[in-house]
């Protein structure tokens, strides 16, 4: 049972979202403590699964190689263009380098970070170069709900018990 301040317990549902991707997707988050293992958890059930490379295959070309599954959108390009992205604001360098101390308990000195900064090729520009502009991302609140009700009429249910 979980505390006050956790209606839902540890287990906790994460929401569609109005992008295209498959409606039957669904995600779940479990808090946990740390060290804890996932599989100690009385609901777990562990199986052995051996992946054969064929089938997986059959099934990458059966949905078009992923396209079908997840059709390219514009959160997908943003996300692809931040895997190379090396140019960032003083404001955004300053708020990483805080972040990372926070994690570690470590700091820096401001040379350590200069040296580390440019040995990755960190270049700092005057305004962030990652934004959304250029991709198309629907911004009609009529359509996103129409988009949002023909996902949900297309969701079916199944039921399952353990026992």
């Amino acid at each position: 049972m979980g505390r006050h301040d956790e209606p839902f317990g540890p287990v906790h549902i994460v929401g569609w979202q109005p992008l295209p991707r498959p409606e039957q997707q669904r995600a779940f988050v479990v808090k946990m403590k740390p060290d804890q293992d996932f599989t100690s958890l009385p609901t777990v059930e562990t199986f052995h699964f051996q992946h054969q490379a064929h089938i997986s295959h059959r099934v990458w070309n059966a949905f078009d190689q992923g396209d079908a599954l997840f059709p390219k959108d514009a959160a997908a390009e943003l996300a692809r263009r931040a895997e190379s992205l090396n140019e960032f604001t003083e404001s955004q360098i300053e708020r990483a380098w805080k972040r990372l101390a926070e994690w570690t308990t470590e700091t820096c000195s401001p040379s350590q970070k200069t040296c580390i900064q440019e040995s990755i090729g960190i270049t700092i520009v005057e305004s962030p170069p990652l934004d959304w502009n250029g991709l198309v991302v629907e911004t009609s609140k009529a359509q996103l709900m129409e988009q949002f009700r023909e996902a949900v009429d297309r969701v079916r249910f199944r039921m399952a018990a353990y026992g």
